[in-house]
């Protein structure tokens, strides 16, 4: 992967994928994760190389409109 590739975009912040973004930084991949800031495990930001944030999702309150 890393002689067709870059980079790979992860959008994700499931921690599942941590080893595998180890893994393909290692081999030389920049590795970027995409996700919302509280919903990303912390040991996949660490894995990664960049982290780019998604902005906070607005949640409808009680007596919002539709």
């Amino acid at each position: 992967m890393a002689a067709r590739y870059g980079e790979v975009v992860i959008v994700s912040g499931d921690g599942i994928f941590t080893q595998k973004v180890a893994d393909l930084a290692s081999r030389g991949l920049r590795v970027t994760v995409i996700a919302h800031p509280d919903g990303l495990a912390a040991r996949l930001r660490l894995a990664a190389q960049h982290t780019t944030y998604l902005p906070h999702r607005h949640q409808p309150q009680c007596g919002d409109a539709a």
